[in-house]
């Protein structure tokens, strides 16, 4: 079974915390924080053994196509959405992670890298 972890983003401070250094830990509190944005680790780690969360943007290291993570509320799972190329993408579990280990590495995310999110 995953550990379920989170990660926050401040809009006001424009920075990435660990879940437990905003409001002492407790997810109420972030919550009810408007300026907060929390994001969920997946459960996956990338090539080089770093958690992947929702809005990391992943490069596949074969095509160097880019992919940023979505969690899909009708499926109830991840998805990875194409950016370049846009029309990819696919959705993944944590079945599967013996796919996804040694293929993609986490190049950024979506607050603190939005210029990876740019169509070429």
């Amino acid at each position: 079974m995953r550990k379920i972890k989170f990660r926050a983003w401040s809009k006001r401070e424009k920075y990435m915390y660990k879940w437990k250094q905003i409001h002492n830990g407790n997810l109420d509190d972030m919550i009810a924080d408007k300026d907060i944005i929390i994001r969920q680790y997946t459960g996956l780690k990338d090539k080089n053994g770093k958690e992947i969360y929702e809005g990391d943007i992943l490069e596949h290291l074969k095509s160097k196509h880019t992919y940023k993570i979505e969690w899909d509320e009708e499926s109830a799972s991840y998805y990875m959405q194409g950016i370049n190329p846009a029309w990819t993408g696919f959705y993944f579990s944590n079945h599967h992670t013996e796919i996804y280990d040694d293929d993609f590495k986490i190049i950024g995310n979506i607050y603190e890298n939005p210029e990876l999110l740019k169509k070429k």
